[in-house]
């Protein structure tokens, strides 16, 4: 090559660099509103629409860092398959670029999340867009399965040129599987996918109820006694894990106060800092707000069994993003 060509292809090259940089900087600009626009949402617990706002900013500007964002928002819309995929994609792609501490906090609630899941195993034609509660998971075929909240009833749908081919509805339990099959047609409504399992089901629980109202005054109180020993044993640790994280939390502020000015105000690089200070502050008043009222509920419980007149004991769950808690109902 000449000189005078060798001067061309320089010249060429820097008109295409000058040309590239501000389709960059706009790109960069677009993900850094949508970023704003998703941590505004969830801040106002707008939660599904914080989603798809970390989403569109990923899509304009792929980042490991977002990642956590949107498992996070996924997390406070109790979409936990989302929530489980966006935390393991987030360690994979991070690598050792994240400190030991925040790879121990992600995989704790990975490992949190897992214990909320179960797996559908979808078969449908090849290149079908698959839908789960409308919205995309992929396309087949999926020999991994899509992650799915346990529990609770999925619509599941295959797309081909815009065009649902087929449909059909699933429920999966806690850490099981089960095949959906999308290869045939609309024209019939599909079977819920899970019907039998549901029934079965009700089955048990009304032989488990039986035993439950044929039981002796004796017995219920022995039980009852049990439940109250369990759950202050088991509020107690949750308070102390509360304790524990937010002792965390307060920590992060501390480390934010020096290197932020004042008002709070962060540059970009201690983002990470302030994700970890949230998530901490969350989970520390999630595990204060549950260990407590597991600490109710153990004395309650624990009162009763000495009346020896409860017929029927029922604990469930409260779960909220930013609490947590137990509801017990005792019928006499």
């Amino acid at each position: 090559m000449n000189f005078k060509s060798a001067s061309i292809s320089r010249s060429l090259l820097l008109s295409c660099l000058l040309g590239f940089m501000p389709t960059v900087a706009a790109a960069a600009d677009q993900a850094r509103t949508l970023f704003q626009k998703g941590t505004d949402l969830f801040a106002g617990e707008k939660y599904e629409e914080a989603v798809e706002a970390f989403r569109a900013a990923y899509a304009v500007r792929p980042s490991w860092k977002l990642l956590f964002n949107i498992g996070q928002a996924e997390a406070a819309a109790r979409r936990y398959g989302q929530a489980l995929e966006a935390f393991e994609q987030y360690l994979a792609e991070a690598g050792d670029e994240i400190s030991l501490e925040r790879q121990q906090e992600v995989q704790n609630e990975a490992r949190r999340l897992r214990e909320m899941v179960g797996t559908l195993m979808v078969t449908a034609p090849s290149g079908a867009m698959i839908l789960v509660d409308d919205l995309e998971r992929g396309t087949a075929p999926m020999p991994d399965g899509i992650l799915v909240s346990a529990g609770v009833s999925h619509g599941l749908k295959a797309v081909i040129d815009g065009k649902v081919v087929a449909e059909s509805e699933a429920r999966v339990r806690v850490g099981a599987s089960v095949t959906v099959d999308l290869n045939g047609t609309t024209d019939s409504p599909a079977a819920p996918v899970g019907a039998a399992s549901k029934t079965e089901s009700s089955r048990e629980l009304h032989v488990s109820q039986d035993a439950i109202d044929k039981s002796s005054p004796n017995e219920r109180s022995h039980r009852l006694r049990n439940v109250g020993i369990a759950l202050l044993a088991t509020g107690g640790a949750i308070v102390a894990g509360g304790a524990i994280t937010g002792g965390l939390a307060l920590k992060k502020e501390n480390e934010l106060k020096d290197r932020c000015m004042e008002g709070d105000v962060c540059d970009d690089s201690q983002q990470d800092r302030i994700d970890s200070r949230d998530a901490l502050g969350i989970t520390s008043t999630v595990l204060f707000s549950a260990g407590a009222a597991a600490v109710v509920a153990g004395i309650v419980f624990l009162a009763v069994s000495k009346k020896s007149r409860a017929e029927r004991v029922s604990v469930a769950p409260l779960l909220h993003p930013r609490a947590g808690g137990l509801t017990a109902v005792v019928q006499f």
